[in-house]
């Protein structure tokens, strides 16, 4: 797997190229990270766009996985969480982080403290996420989506979501967060795909 990346002003770009055990390609990527200031000051949001094509003669079927740790004010501890499927709220009674998947998911799960959810997503078993985990009251608060799809021969398919926080810390921190904290996982069902940025 290669994976490259570039930052230009409030925008990251990482491409990425996975390969076949004979070299061939079996698909490539392009996930763009943009950072956005809000209304008012102190809010922010990090919209993330993944593009994946398959370049081959047969259709290509995957799960892809974003995983989010919010430490809001740089604290796990006393995160209250709610939501589900069409997106998810964080609170620690000061700060509130949002975590939208504006492409819709095909499943959702949170999990009180690190590291039961980053794990199983990292090991080599096949994970699906199961709706569980919300809401919660007073933890430290992980979260992650998932989306499946079939990418037809010569096609692409888009995957959009959002992270958002009011107030926000500096910008450079909530783009060095998306970019290096945060990681998009994916699962091919036959072949483990692990892009992280």
């Amino acid at each position: 797997m290669a994976l490259t990346g570039n930052l230009s002003g409030n925008t990251m770009t990482y491409s990425l190229t996975e390969k076949a055990a004979d070299t061939t390609t079996r698909f490539t990527a392009t996930w763009t990270v943009v950072l956005r200031h809000g209304a008012s000051t102190g809010q922010a949001t990090v919209s993330h766009s993944v593009t994946i094509t398959n370049p081959t003669a047969s259709p290509l079927t995957l799960s892809l996985f974003h995983y989010l740790d919010y430490d809001l004010d740089d604290n796990s501890a006393g995160h209250s969480a709610t939501g589900g499927l069409a997106g998810m709220t964080i609170t620690n009674g000061v700060t509130k982080g949002t975590y939208t998947p504006v492409t819709g998911a095909s499943a959702f799960q949170a999990s009180a403290g690190f590291p039961p959810l980053d794990v199983s997503l990292l090991d080599d078993q096949v994970t699906n996420l199961n709706g569980s985990g919300l809401p919660m009251s007073n933890d430290d608060w992980t979260g992650a989506y998932q989306w499946d799809l079939t990418i037809p021969a010569g096609g692409s398919a888009t995957i959009d979501f959002d992270m958002a926080v009011t107030p926000a810390p500096e910008p450079g921190a909530v783009l060095a967060l998306a970019a290096a904290g945060l990681g998009l996982l994916g699962k091919a069902r036959r072949a483990r795909l692990t892009p992280r940025g």
